[in-house]
């Protein structure tokens, strides 16, 4: 597709009619996530619908073409889902699939601030619930990040989860900081008094061709005690591996984002 004159240098950027025919998303099921997700909108959120139209390279977008056939085929997310977190399964369980998700943004109650994760699964059984929450990336590298320290959430988060002290300030303005944010997140839903979540698990996905993330959630399971329980990074080859071949527009996906020279 043509682009936008002013992105004419990068050439990252879908011209705006073909924006908004959706045609940064590799099939009809799922643009059907997108409109879904884009008609809720709710406040705080921090989804950018331009950037989600109309740039090539954000990892939001990739986000929706990796896992939005989940979210418009129930059989598909149970049999994928079951398949990429079988620690986590639960028979029989059905599973929702929401993008760009928090329980509550800014709620005391959780984490008090935006913080959300590009998409989740709530693997809901008959009388267990869990959730996993996903951060994607894709030639994105971590920058270091300032933490809001007068924001006594994320020291009392830690501190139930048995994280120890003095994590505010080994993180802040770490490159490891919103993987802390996002890993707290997933905390505060499991301590939530009434959520009534059984289990909890924050991923962090991200090409195998990209080199910063790996060694970054090594060092972060170095700082942050008993980190590996419930967090981890997957490449996204290896979720891609781990599905058995049955993700429609697989082909298309790994054309699109994965087979590329340097």
């Amino acid at each position: 597709s043509d682009v936008c004159s002013s992105d004419l240098k990068v050439g990252s950027m879908l011209a705006e009619a073909d924006a908004e025919r959706l045609e940064n998303f590799i099939s009809e099921d799922v643009k059907k996530a997108v409109k879904y997700r884009l008609s809720r909108p709710e406040k705080w959120q921090m989804l950018d619908e331009k950037r989600l139209k109309a740039n090539l390279l954000s990892s939001m977008p990739l986000c929706f073409n990796l896992f939005g056939h989940l979210a418009t085929d129930q059989a598909l997310a149970q049999q994928v889902v079951a398949a990429w977190f079988p620690d986590l399964w639960v028979e029989d369980a059905s599973v929702e699939v929401n993008f760009e998700w928090s329980p509550g943004r800014r709620n005391p109650e959780y984490l008090a601030d935006n913080t959300a994760f590009d998409v989740s699964f709530h693997i809901l059984g008959t009388d267990r619930k869990h959730l996993i929450g996903i951060e994607t990336k894709y030639h994105e590298h971590p920058k270091k990040e300032p933490l809001k320290t007068e924001n006594l959430r994320y020291a009392e988060v830690s501190r139930e989860a048995g994280q120890g002290a003095g994590l505010i300030e080994q993180l802040d303005n770490h490159r490891a900081t919103q993987i802390w944010r996002d890993h707290l997140l997933a905390l505060s839903c499991f301590q939530h008094r009434t959520a009534g979540w059984d289990a909890v698990k924050y991923v962090l996905v991200a090409p195998a061709g990209n080199p910063a993330w790996r060694p970054l959630t090594d060092e972060y399971c170095t700082l942050v005690p008993n980190a590996t329980e419930t967090f981890e990074f997957r490449t996204i080859e290896k979720l891609l591996e781990q599905s058995g071949g049955i993700l429609p527009q697989e082909q298309k996906f790994r054309e699109r984002y994965l087979d590329v020279e340097v």
